[in-house]
């Protein structure tokens, strides 16, 4: 909070585990601008940007293990404006496969698109019930790994129109999650979100 409120980077020396698809190629340590902290489904996270990238990076408190407050001061004036950009691209905080933004369309059985009606999901949502009561909810976002597990938590009231990507990622974590229960194979950490 200091370091955000006199504009101060901070040295993220040690980070542990990946909340919010850090790429595998961040290293530490690293310098980090820090803007906001953001509450987030019950964690609290520190958004800034990567001083040496020139990118945004949403980091749960709890992850940083180590670090070192410095006195370096840095103008956050445009890095606000392009952090409310960024925001507003992603579907929750975790950080998108990619830099495109794609039209999505999500159908619901009748009674949990009812449920979806009364929550705010994404600025850009628009839910129309159809003529069968099934609603039909529409973003503008792009595609990242809490998107994808927001749809898992609907079940078998949820179907992706479209994209095609995003139906062929919900279809190869489903088939994914069913081998390894037909397989009895141990689990392992897999964010299949991570950029390399």
């Amino acid at each position: 909070i200091w370091s955000i409120q006199n504009k101060r980077e901070i040295e993220l020396l040690e980070v542990d585990d990946d909340y919010t698809s850090i790429p595998k190629s961040i290293q530490y340590p690293l310098v980090f601008l820090p803007l906001q902290v953001l509450y987030h489904r019950g964690v609290i996270y520190l958004s800034g940007f990567m001083k040496e990238k020139g990118k945004m990076m949403i980091i749960a408190l709890n992850q940083i293990k180590k670090y070192h407050l410095t006195n370096n001061m840095f103008d956050n004036n445009k890095l606000l404006a392009a952090l409310e950009n960024e925001m507003q691209n992603r579907f929750g905080i975790t950080a998108n496969m990619d830099h495109k933004i794609y039209d999505i369309e999500i159908e619901f059985s009748e009674f949990t698109g009812e449920f979806i009606t009364h929550h705010f999901w994404h600025h850009s949502q628009s839910i129309t019930q159809q003529e069968n009561g099934n609603y039909l909810m529409k973003l503008r976002c792009g595609i990242n790994r809490e998107l994808v597990r927001w749809i898992f938590q609907w079940m078998n009231n949820v179907r992706v129109i479209k994209p095609p990507l995003l139906q062929e990622l919900v279809l190869a974590k489903y088939k994914e999650i069913i081998q390894d229960i037909e397989t009895e194979k141990p689990l392992v950490s897999n964010n299949f979100f991570r950029k390399e």
